[in-house]
Parts: structure tokens; sequence; C-alpha cells
């Protein structure tokens, strides 16, 4: 089915490029659309792209704009970006501006680059209609948890919920005093408790099986180098056990502010999906 699917794509292709060879601007513009709107990508692709080279900009907003989305839903975030950015450069009304910049923004967040998303929106104008600064404050909001500022994007998630909908703000408040009050477990807490008895960072932060496995190991290379030092020499014990030691109980609390920050980040992100529930824009 995936070879029928590739053979297909690849006859498609060729017919829309030989389409391609007999029509005007207009027609080769509403063929990459209409191929757009069906979701044959490829061909929706090669129309577009001959608009933008041969259009003088005509059509380059709408082009750009769909090669976006068209990238969007091959999960090439980056390359979407760029293509909203030229769908941007290449708009003369706000609301298309608005719009493209949002696209833009949003394929940066789903490419992580979360601070190149915050410098886009907060560039935005504020003389927007509601359901685009409501758009706006959401992706704001986005941006602001995924690096760590909770309490504008507490602000930013209560700015997209729409008048009619006031009750939701109590939510918002309540999902973030709670998330706020996510202090176990504590990461730096955790390291100090490795360092002091290799293992019980880990139990601590709840695990077990890697809490008995470092203080094992490290117990171990700690009694084999005490029976070196005693049977040979302290020097022997220090070239032989000594970088053993220092591998797995570096190492050890190392992993126990791990697992504490990847426990802490769990908790977080359940209650990061209820405010995404909750605070998204209708």
């Amino acid at each position: 089915m995936p070879t029928l699917r590739i053979v297909f794509g690849l006859i498609l292709s060729l017919l829309t490029q030989i389409a391609l060879q007999g029509q005007n601007l207009e027609e080769t513009f509403q063929l990459g659309k209409t191929n757009f709107l069906m979701g044959n990508d490829q061909a929706a692709s090669l129309a577009l792209e001959r608009v933008i080279f041969f259009g003088q900009g005509q059509y380059d907003a709408q082009a750009f704009e769909m090669l976006g989305q068209i990238s969007s839903r091959a999960s090439q975030f980056e390359q979407a970006a760029r293509y909203f950015g030229s769908a941007v450069q290449a708009s003369f009304d706000e609301i298309t501006v608005a719009r493209n910049t949002l696209f833009k923004a949003s394929a940066q967040l789903r490419n992580e680059d979360f601070q190149l998303a915050l410098i886009e929106l907060l560039g935005m104008s504020d003389a927007l209609p509601d359901s685009l600064i409501q758009a706006r404050e959401f992706l704001l909001g986005v941006s602001y948890f995924n690096i760590q500022n909770f309490a504008e994007s507490r602000q930013h998630f209560r700015g997209a919920i729409p008048p009619e909908a006031k009750n939701r703000i109590g939510q918002i408040d309540s999902l973030f005093n709670a998330l706020e009050s996510i202090k176990h477990p504590n990461p730096k807490k955790a390291k100090l408790m490795s360092i002091f008895l290799p293992g019980l960072g880990q139990f601590y932060a709840g695990d077990i099986k890697n809490g008995i496995n470092s203080l094992l190991l490290t117990g171990g290379f700690f009694t084999v180098g005490f029976i070196v030092a005693i049977n040979y020499s302290l020097v022997d014990a220090m070239v032989a056990v000594v970088p053993w030691i220092q591998r797995y109980y570096v190492g050890g609390f190392n992993r126990a502010a791990g697992i504490a920050e990847n426990k802490k980040k769990s908790k977080q992100d359940k209650l990061y999906q209820l405010i995404l529930l909750t605070a998204r824009p209708n």
C-alpha cells in the first residue's frame, strides 16, 4: 500500500508538471490551491512554487502561506516558519500579516524555538480583532510556560479566554496555583542527599531501583578500594579503583538530580495539558 501511494504521488506530480506547461498564472495558482485543499501536498507544492517563481509577487502571500501549511503537515516546522515569514513579508493587509505571524510563531513553538516565537508574538500589533488577540495571548502563554516563566504564562493564558467564558479564568488560576505548589521532588535536594549517601537521592525521588543500583555499585567499589589499599597500597587503590568510584559516585548524584527533575516535570506537564485545554480560545 505505501508503494502504491508513492507511485500515485509520482504520477500526480508528473501530470501536474505537464498541466503547468500550458497554464497561465491564475490557472496555476488555482491548481495549487485545489491540490492543497485536497491534501495532495506534493502536487500543490510544485504549482505554488511555480507561482512564486513566475508570479512577480501577485500571489506570493497566499502561496507562501499554503506552503507553510504543507510543511507543518509534514512536521517540517523550521521550514514552515520560513514560509510563514515570507508570507508576512509579502502581505499588505494587517489581518493577513497577523495571521501568518501567528502561524510562524506556532511553527517555532512546535520546533521548540520558544525565544524566537516570543519575539514574533511580542512584536504584533494590538489593533487586531479579538479572535487574533486571544490566539496571540494563548501562544504567548505557551511560550512563557516553556521557558519556565509561570507568572507571565498565567497572565497570557488568562488573556486568551474570551469574555463569555470568564468562569475559566478561575480554573486557570487554580491550575497555576497547583503548579506553583509542586515542590517535590527537589532536584538540588536529591543531589545533596546522594552526595551524602549514594542512592539516597534516588530513593527520595521515588526511583527505588536506581537507588539500590547506585548504593550497591558505589558501595561495592568503595569496599574493593579499601581491600586493595589494605592488601597492596594506597597508590594501587587510587590507580585501580578510585576512577571507578569517581565515575559512579559523581554519576550517581547527577542522575539523582536528573531523576528528580524529570519527576517534577512530569507533574508539571500533566497540569500544563489541563491549562492548554482550559485556556484554548474557542
